[in-house]
């Protein structure tokens, strides 16, 4: 299994090696940590992630975000739908994984405060080692500077084995920061 992930973390380097990096995105809590390089190609973001918890499990992804983003007269939205590769390890299970989703953040009044979420699912069809996996999250965020925030969020990542019992790698509250270069 780790050498899946291996191969999907080299394959995405070659594919973004023109891209500019742009971007860190980490958060935190107790039992897990989770860090996604974020590369932006072409008006897209291209990730590359890793969620490790203290249980052992841990989840892989490469995905692809193509964004956009609204200006009204005194508001900002952003927001993208895209596709993410999943390779996880779960109490001894190994699940890949192909999700379609997308993400959205809200800023009011153009204000430094936002709010967010995100959704990305993969049913049975497309899970190899299991039956489905669904990650989803929101979060309140504050823009420090242009180029750097702090947020607090809500966090789920759960997958589905063969036997039909749904494991979660990820569940709670968490705080991060998502840094741009």
């Amino acid at each position: 299994m780790r050498r899946i992930f291996v191969t999907f973390f080299l394959l995405g380097l070659v594919a973004t090696s023109s891209a500019r990096a742009d971007g860190l995105d980490i958060f935190l809590n107790n039992d897990t940590v989770s860090v996604d390089y974020l590369t932006n190609y072409r008006g897209s973001d291209i990730n590359f992630g890793y969620l490790y918890s203290t249980s052992g499990d841990w989840a892989g992804n490469i995905g692809l975000l193509v964004l956009g983003r609204e200006y009204g007269a005194d508001s900002k939205m952003e927001g993208g739908l895209g596709a993410k590769m999943f390779v996880t390890s779960v109490g001894g299970d190994s699940i890949v994984a192909a999700s379609i989703g997308g993400q959205i953040t809200y800023f009011p009044r153009s204000s430094r405060f936002g709010l967010g979420g995100y959704l990305y699912f993969a049913p049975d069809i497309v899970t190899f080692g299991g039956r489905g996996l669904v990650q989803y999250g929101v979060r309140a965020e504050f823009k420090v500077v242009e180029t750097a925030s702090a947020f607090i969020g809500l966090h789920k990542l759960e997958v589905e084995n063969d036997a039909s019992v749904k494991s979660s790698i990820d569940d709670g509250l968490h705080v991060g920061v998502n840094l741009r270069f």
